[in-house]
């Protein structure tokens, strides 16, 4: 539209001027589409029509606008509808596993199998976890140990009215027909005489909830938290000491020794004082630290590396693709050179599938091979070293976690509580 400036001035104050120009600009601010048509030339015969349709348009357009409007504020106050809903849901479902606490019955919690959340009793949950995380045939004290463990992880990571995933990526649990199966009737009926309600522990220290990392065996000595989980996160770790002895791995070593199987018998018997009921069971738990061998292709560990480390590279010479190898003060692999990049022994525990970081190399022919001592990620409490203490050293349960989860000073900051007394702050997740 071309209006003139003096043609403006002129009628600035002519009333019904005022409302032609500003419902003119009003709809086309409004109504963008309309600005791809070409000038529109106003005379006296159509200024009064197209008066009439502008205002008219206007108000519908407005009106519109009022009504999304309030269609927003309406699905507002249903979304905040539905999260007060959902938070009374929420506040009902903890009132009713503290009043189960309170009066010594078993509760649900939600748990996540196949991509699927199903309620669980938790007494079942715990003795799934416990019977696959160390096995239904570990002595009662180790057993007794991963049980504090298993209930303190879970709270402590996800809080009872969390969802619990039946995977390798939270705590492994097997169903009751599987752990008869495995360890049988027996095994079974001491499994639920170990775990009722009135034996539900949770590991503290001081006042708050431990970090109970557990792996399945250590080649000499844990390390701390930190070197592998939440580095530099301090809350994390309230209770991670570095370089905590566990005794398995030099047992393996004495026993393994001893290639006489009677010779080895009156050792187990006569010098480590075990109950000739309990030998086999030793036996089969220090299998677990014999150093295991792992065979990768040199051109696959090469593919692996380069996905994560663009600057790594393929020596034409096989004696430089492994050039350096850095291990800190517990034993594990803290650096490796490896195709000309510097990465560290976690990734090579996680990338390559190794039991452990503690670990040697050697290359031969087209492949690297790892000889690895433990199994895990080193950790906080070690299965194994638990089994060892509970059958050798005859360490009770508190004992056993107090070795593993605080240092000689600490110690009594260490303390099992029974889960009706908990402050229920700590039981649960926001």
């Amino acid at each position: 539209m071309i209006l003139k400036r003096n043609n403006f001035r002129r009628n600035f104050c002519d009333r019904n001027k005022i409302i032609k120009y500003i419902s003119i600009a009003l709809f086309f601010t409004l109504t963008p589409a309309i600005g791809c048509l070409n000038p529109i030339k106003i005379n006296a015969q159509t200024d009064a029509k197209l008066n009439k349709n502008i205002i008219e348009n206007t108000a519908k357009i407005l009106e519109s606008k009022n009504d999304n409007k309030q269609n927003i504020n309406n699905n507002i106050n249903n979304i905040e509808k539905q999260n007060n809903n959902n938070l009374d849901e929420k506040e009902k479902e903890k009132e009713e596993i503290l009043k189960n606490i309170k009066e010594k019955k078993d509760f649900n919690i939600k748990v996540l199998k196949n991509n699927k959340e199903e309620k669980m009793s938790f007494l079942e949950y715990v003795r799934g976890c416990v019977a696959s995380e160390i096995g239904s045939s570990a002595p009662e004290e180790a057993k007794k140990a991963q049980k504090a463990l298993c209930i303190t992880y879970a709270i402590k990571n996800r809080g009872l009215n969390g969802v619990f995933p039946l995977n390798n990526s939270f705590q492994t649990y097997i169903p009751k027909d599987e752990r008869i199966k495995r360890y049988g009737e027996e095994k079974e009926k001491e499994l639920e005489k170990l775990i009722t309600i009135d034996s539900l522990e949770v590991l503290l220290y001081g006042d708050e909830i431990c970090e109970t990392l557990y792996d399945t065996c250590v080649g000499g000595c844990t390390r701390p938290n930190e070197d592998v989980f939440h580095k530099g996160d301090k809350k994390y770790h309230i209770n991670s000491f570095p370089g905590v002895k566990s005794p398995e791995q030099d047992l393996f070593n004495k026993i393994s020794s001893i290639k006489d199987e009677n010779k080895k018998k009156e050792f187990i018997t006569n010098e480590l004082k075990v109950n000739p009921s309990m030998i086999g069971v030793l036996l089969s738990y220090l299998q677990k630290n014999e150093e295991k061998t792992f065979e990768l292709e040199i051109n696959n560990a090469f593919n692996t590396v380069k996905q994560f480390y663009k600057d790594a590279t393929m020596p034409t010479d096989n004696t430089k693709i492994i050039e350096n190898i850095t291990y800190d003060r517990f034993g594990y692999v803290e650096k490796i050179k490896i195709f000309g990049v510097e990465i560290s022994g976690e990734f090579c525990r996680r990338n390559f599938k190794l039991s452990s970081a503690q670990f040697k190399t050697e290359i031969k022919d087209t492949k690297i091979i790892f000889k690895c001592l433990g199994s895990g990620h080193g950790c906080g409490l070690s299965q194994v070293g638990a089994v060892v203490k509970a059958i050798v050293e005859k360490k009770n349960c508190l004992e056993i976690l107090k070795h593993y989860f605080a240092d000689e000073k600490n110690q009594n900051k260490i303390s099992l509580k029974s889960l009706k007394d908990v402050n229920p702050k700590l039981l649960f997740k926001n």
